[in-house]
């Protein structure tokens, strides 16, 4: 997770509200490139179920992006592939998802989470789950009316440790971690054409090797072969 914590110094001296994107321009600029580049990775998820499902490419997509959350997608990626690939394979497709998942995770935050701003740090823009921030405003509006609606300094800065911030440095380490998941995927794509069409066994090689060597691929594969021996009777 690259975003940070608020620091305890600028616990007081938040703003949370839609105008913070409009007082940090190059943030929002940062913002928006993630997410536009985010399409492109399930643009090549698609392309992986219907490669898989060895069918309409159309249909297959068209599918693949009804599927409105990320689990039921990952859930029909790997169906198909239990359906139609051997076990090394399996092994690959779901170190892949694996991965996609961590980075669809950090695209989300970004699409749903709330953003301020803090003077105490004007390099950085606020960030707060979409959750913790409507129950911190319900609480705010759900205190009797006619009665001077305000929080305590303790409220406040219960409220305050769930703020974070990011950098343009952290906004910048989640689009390449996008940028690669959209190059990784493409690669696999490539790597099920190869097997799909019995061409080329040594390039097919190649490109499994690489796709293996891939720091967050290979630690996928660990883990789940680690989970795997240990669940082995």
């Amino acid at each position: 997770m690259p975003r940070k914590p608020l620091p305890e110094n600028a616990s007081k001296l938040w703003s949370i509200g839609p105008e913070a994107l409009v007082r940090r321009p190059e943030h929002a600029a940062a913002i928006g490139r993630c997410l536009g580049l985010w399409t492109d990775v399930e643009l090549q998820m698609a392309i992986v179920l219907a490669v898989l499902l060895k069918a309409n490419t159309e249909a297959a997509i068209a599918v693949y992006l009804i599927l409105r959350r990320g689990a039921a997608r990952s859930d029909a990626i790997m169906a198909a592939a239990k359906a139609t690939l051997g076990k090394r394979d399996q092994e690959l497709i779901s170190a892949v998802l694996t991965v996609h998942k961590s980075v669809e995770a950090e695209r989300n935050s970004l699409a749903h989470g709330c953003w301020g701003t803090c003077n105490k740090i004007p390099d950085a823009v606020l960030w707060v789950d979409l959750a913790d921030n409507a129950n911190f405003v319900a609480d705010y509006f759900s205190k009797e009316p006619g009665k001077h609606r305000t929080f305590s300094g303790r409220e406040h800065a219960e409220f305050a440790k769930k703020l974070f911030y990011y950098t343009l440095d952290d906004l910048e380490g989640v689009y390449k971690q996008i940028y690669k998941a959209e190059k990784m995927i493409f690669t696999l794509v490539r790597y099920l054409r190869l097997s799909e069409n019995h061409s080329d066994g040594r390039a097919r090689e190649d490109i499994y090797d690489q796709l293996c060597n891939l720091a967050p691929i290979r630690a996928a594969l660990l883990a789940m072969r680690a989970r795997a021996q240990k669940n082995s009777p």
